[in-house]
């Protein structure tokens, strides 16, 4: 498995970060069977691919699927642009009005 070649899955406890299995791709039925053979397995963190979420939801259907810090912190930075991004011109002029105080 080569970088640009061929994407497999590596899956993580996150507890203790050590690496629990490297799947060989990312489709859903070869996750759902990994999940399907590790029913201990209560709580998935997980990145957005849709492959992911079903792969998890059909070889775990009851665990909680969470999005890991990461993507959090993404999509937490993508909200504040897209809110904040309209009113530029207005922080750029409160900006100047400050240094001139």
């Amino acid at each position: 498995m080569r970088k640009g070649r061929v994407c497999g899955t590596v899956l993580v406890d996150v507890e203790t970060r050590r690496p629990l299995e490297l799947l060989p791709d990312r489709e859903p039925e070869t996750l759902a069977t990994w999940l399907a053979q590790h029913p201990q397995i209560k709580v998935i963190c997980r990145d957005r691919a849709p492959f992911y979420s079903e792969g998890t939801t059909l070889g775990a259907p009851l665990a909680l699927q969470v999005a890991d810090r990461r993507h959090l912190w993404h999509s937490l930075g993508q909200a504040t642009e897209r809110c904040v991004s309209p009113h530029r011109c207005c922080l750029r002029g409160h900006r100047q009005h400050l240094r001139q105080s």
